[in-house]
């Protein structure tokens, strides 16, 4: 027997409850994009320019991952 009141089905209602709780991978890859360039800093102030054009490269994946979700 279902409320007749209720605006949302229970189905729509559990998926936007749980909806609320899920981490957009944004923020993640954000967060992951930010730490790389902080990290490729790091290693060109050490004088590790190999490793700072990894760390580079490797943001710059994260960068298009990020892109490529905001276009949907």
């Amino acid at each position: 027997m279902g409320n007749r009141n209720f605006p949302v089905s229970h189905t729509k209602f559990q998926n936007i409850m749980f909806g609320l709780f899920k981490k957009d991978p944004l923020v993640n890859l954000q967060k992951s994009y930010n730490q790389l360039l902080e990290e490729a800093m790091q290693l060109q102030r050490k004088g590790d320019i190999k490793g700072y054009a990894a760390k580079m490269a490797e943001s710059e994946l994260v960068m298009n991952e990020i892109e490529k979700i905001k276009k949907g």
